[in-house]
């Protein structure tokens, strides 16, 4: 894809996006469906204020097409972070100075597809990050992250 085509491709962004996450995972993938090559972009939102009654954040099983998704500088504060079973397409996954606070981050299962999938200054406090049965497509992962800690 080229460059100009990039610019072209359409992107749910910032309260729109959080509008329909939070719409829960059967509305986010029908949306999905119907606009497989749009980007996504949660960069800045403070997801800590939209904790489930446990106190977790889940992206469980959402789909994201085949457009770039950013979540950079996003604050997901205190507690669990479930990207369990998620599938990002083959546009680049974008973590960029995103910021995790204790509890789990999980990726078990979690399909890559051929973009970069990009963790550079990620900030990962007194938390395991979890990739069990994760699969990585043709793209890279960059990574610089601090105060990471690996599940065993």
């Amino acid at each position: 894809m080229t460059e100009e085509n990039e610019q072209e491709r359409p992107t749910l962004r910032g309260e729109q996006a959080l509008r329909l996450w939070r719409q829960g995972r059967e509305a986010w993938n029908s949306w999905i469906d119907q606009h497989p090559g749009w980007n996504i972009s949660f960069s800045g939102i403070n997801f800590s204020r939209y904790r489930d009654s446990d106190g977790g954040l889940s992206f469980t099983g959402y789909r994201f097409g085949d457009g770039n998704v950013d979540f950079n500088g996003v604050i997901f504060g205190n507690g669990n972070v479930d990207f369990s079973s998620v599938t990002f397409g083959d546009g680049n996954v974008i973590f960029v100075k995103v910021i995790f606070g204790s509890g789990n981050v999980i990726f078990g299962k979690a399909t890559f597809g051929k973009g970069v999938i990009d963790f550079t200054e990620a900030a990962f406090s007194d938390c395991n990050v979890i990739f069990s049965n994760s699969n990585f497509g043709d793209g890279y992962v960059a990574a610089d992250v601090r105060s990471l800690t690996l599940a065993r």
